[in-house]
């Protein structure tokens, strides 16, 4: 019995650190661009442009995941950490 209960406490433990190691992180960014084609073009590969501050034409101020911030890199959009 106190074997099945160790074990089953390790179990909880262990998925419980992984699933916070996949924690998405967030940083608050300025990402570049020239028209609402680029603008939409972010919002079609999935990057969040529906809040944040904009600048029509020339950027958008938003909390964005690193992962938002990939794609966005990896598709030739130029972007600043603030």
């Amino acid at each position: 019995m106190k074997n099945t209960l160790f074990t089953l406490l390790l179990v909880c433990v262990t998925l419980s650190s992984f699933s916070q190691s996949t924690e998405e992180k967030f940083q608050r960014a300025k990402i570049y661009y020239s028209d609402s084609q680029q603008l939409s073009q972010l919002e079609s590969l999935g990057v969040a442009v529906d809040h944040g501050k904009h600048k029509k034409g020339y950027f958008i101020i938003s909390d964005f995941s690193t992962s938002e911030l990939t794609i966005a890199r990896d598709n030739g959009f130029k972007f600043d950490i603030l």
